[in-house]
């Protein structure tokens, strides 16, 4: 585990790495959003695809993804993936940055960057300690060097937000502000390379108008978990006094890594026999998204009930819809029919922060009607089907509606929810084909596997894929699929 300082640089594995943008949490601390550029030799962008932040959340390539939020006991972190190993050979930097449209850095307690490794071990962590006016900051960068991925600590603010910054590394934002966007300059501080920005544009950027909160599952990364509460999320507790960090020393660690949204290298809750006789093989079965049409992703933002139609060019037939609604209250989404009718239920939810996905119906005539009914801020998200999550053999875990695509083979399916029997906290989770025909999507029963109130533990049998697998849950829940032995893997 290694602490640096701005200047400072430190080599990282060329591995899988999870990279957290941090903070304290504290009543009016402003939404820091996460973003990462791929850069080329030139220092720029190569095109819009090449940033990736919440509302396009993974590179084309695949090796850089934006994957959610979690909160743990008086922290906070948005989550990107660098697959080091799967970038571009062209490409030979990515980015770091954190924008705060609400607000500026200086309100923004204990901000950090962290990586993780493969097996949940910090491999660098950089405090952000002299933030001011400062509405946006490269945090630092992974970059190329004789063969090896480094991570240079950067820390370097900007008064003009995610748009300033992003127009430094050779992004044309279609909107520009009136005002020259100039980075602002830091206290000098050795390093071992000098980092400059890039100034020449590149393609068009359309920044979000808004920043949208996005609340996801607070689960651990190498957290232990503790007894009868949802993987090391512990939402009774109060959060814990902020303390500015102190100078790195020979003794010091750094913060505890945050809760995170997707582990992939947790261990399985469930008891493990000393041996367990291998399965039958499986012929691999082919990803049935490669060949799906693509498209950017439609966003709609609204406060409080509204009635809008996706003005996009979406293929006809199931995408994936996205929907965060900021506070409390009651809060839904169902499309409509061209009468205006109701039909299909996305959402049907009174969780604080909700954030969900779901799978969408887009008709072969006219455009996708969808209706919002809340009471707070809500941002709506059309993702391509591609952008689904695949349930495989690690565990997940996550709070609120989720959707997944298993395709696997006959499994036994590991679930356990942590809901409030106080408060009918329920939770349903079912499976269906995976492209349905029209007639299939209205009058396919879509299997229960399991529906409880309150606090459970379950273990249910899973059919060989491919499928999607839908979780309805008013709190926070796990899946774990493992292999059924002997027999009974042949038949799903």
């Amino acid at each position: 585990m290694t602490q640096i300082i701005k200047g400072a640089n430190v080599p990282v594995p060329t591995s899988r790495l999870r990279v957290a943008v941090g903070r304290s949490t504290a009543p009016g601390v402003p939404a820091v959003d996460a973003s990462a550029l791929l850069l080329d030799a030139t220092g720029k962008v190569r095109g819009d695809a090449d940033l990736v932040f919440y509302n396009q959340p993974q590179h084309p390539s695949g090796s850089v993804r934006h994957v959610g939020t979690a909160e743990g006991v008086g922290q906070r972190a948005e989550w990107l993936e660098l697959d080091l190993p799967s970038v571009e050979p062209v490409i030979q930097r990515v980015v770091i940055s954190a924008s705060c449209d609400g607000g500026v850095f200086g309100s923004v307690p204990g901000l950090f960057v962290q990586a993780l490794g493969p097996d949940g071990a910090v491999v660098m962590h950089f405090a952000v300690t002299d933030a001011t006016t400062e509405t946006a900051f490269v945090l630092g960068e992974f970059y190329r060097r004789d063969g090896v991925w480094k991570f240079r600590a950067v820390g370097q603010g900007y008064a003009s937000g995610l748009a300033g910054l992003a127009t430094d590394f050779g992004i044309v934002v279609a909107q520009p502000s009136t005002t020259q966007q100039a980075p602002v300059q830091p206290a000098p501080q050795p390093a071992p390379g000098a980092f400059h920005p890039p100034s020449a544009p590149a393609p068009a950027f359309h920044p979000p108008s808004a920043p949208a909160a996005v609340q996801q599952p607070a689960v651990p990364g190498p957290f232990h978990p503790q007894p009868a509460a949802p993987a090391a999320f512990t939402p009774q507790l109060a959060p814990a006094r902020y303390r500015q960090p102190a100078p790195p020393g020979a003794d010091q660690q750094p913060p505890a890594p945050l809760p995170y949204p997707y582990p992939y290298a947790q261990p399985p809750s469930h008891p493990q026999p000393a041996y367990q006789p291998p399965a039958p093989p499986v012929a691999p079965v082919p990803d049935p998204f490669s060949a799906l049409p693509g498209f950017p992703p439609f966003t709609q933002r609204g406060h409080g009930t509204l009635t809008f139609a996706v003005d996009a060019p979406l293929p006809p037939g199931p995408a994936l819809i996205e929907a965060r609604n900021e506070g409390d209250g009651y809060f839904s989404v169902h499309s409509l029919t061209a009468r205006h009718e109701p039909d299909d239920m996305y959402f049907n939810t009174s969780l604080t922060d909700f954030r969900g996905r779901a799978i969408a119906r887009v008709p072969t005539e006219g455009r996708l009607l969808l209706l919002v009914e809340g009471s707070e801020n809500w941002t709506v998200v059309i993702h391509p089907l591609s952008a689904i999550r695949r349930l495989g053999s690690l565990a997940v875990e996550g709070r609120g509606n989720e959707v997944f695509a298993y395709l696997g083979p006959s499994a036994n399916l590991d679930v356990r929810f942590w809901g409030s029997e106080s408060r009918h906290d329920d939770i349903t989770i079912k499976t269906r084909p995976l492209f349905p025909t029209e007639d299939e999507y209205d009058d396919y029963p879509e299997p229960l596997l399991s529906r409880a109130v309150g606090p459970f533990s379950q273990t249910v049998p899973l059919s060989a894929g491919p499928r999607f697998l839908t979780v309805e849950g008013e709190g926070y829940w796990s899946l774990h699929v493992h292999p059924r032995i002997g027999a009974a893997a042949q038949h799903g």
